[in-house]
């Protein structure tokens, strides 16, 4: 039997509804960067799905926000955002607007981004990789994906 390999086309119109292996990375611009004409000044972050364990840590550590307060619910989106933090693996293109220049990425001991660095990235950017590494990670709802 020959090994079948998915086309670009294919892999992207299945990605959330079929397993993607923790061991692969894949490149991610959120759509907002599309209005940039010059495609070589458009971020695009390298990221993986989550594994079995930071899937669990997730839901471990989202089954506290009942009955939390402020200061706990702070504590738990860290936490969560520290397991989307280290499902990043690079970047290129990221560039300060105030400065002007390129942010290297930087990796943590551990894996992932370093977790400074990760900080200065906008809060709507982290919202848009922590959904994208959702979908990836197979998180996402059938019907959530459907409305692409």
């Amino acid at each position: 039997m020959t090994k079948r390999i998915l086309d670009e086309e294919t892999r992207k119109a299945l990605l959330g509804y079929v397993p993607f292996s923790s061991d692969c990375s894949i490149p991610f611009t959120p759509d907002e960067f599309n209005q940039v004409k010059d495609e070589s000044l458009r971020p695009v972050f390298s990221v993986r799905s989550m594994t079995q364990a930071e899937h669990a840590q997730i839901k471990h550590n989202s089954a506290g926000y009942a009955g939390a307060t402020p200061d706990k619910i702070k504590q738990i989106g860290d936490a969560n955002l520290a397991v989307i933090r280290d499902c990043v693996i690079g970047w290129k293109n990221l560039f300060d607007a105030g400065s002007g220049e390129e942010i290297e990425f930087i990796p943590a001991a551990s894996g992932g981004c370093d977790e400074k660095l990760f900080k200065i990235i906008p809060d709507w950017l982290t919202v848009k990789i922590l959904d994208f590494i959702r979908t990836i990670s197979g998180l996402s709802a059938p019907e959530e994906l459907s409305t692409k």
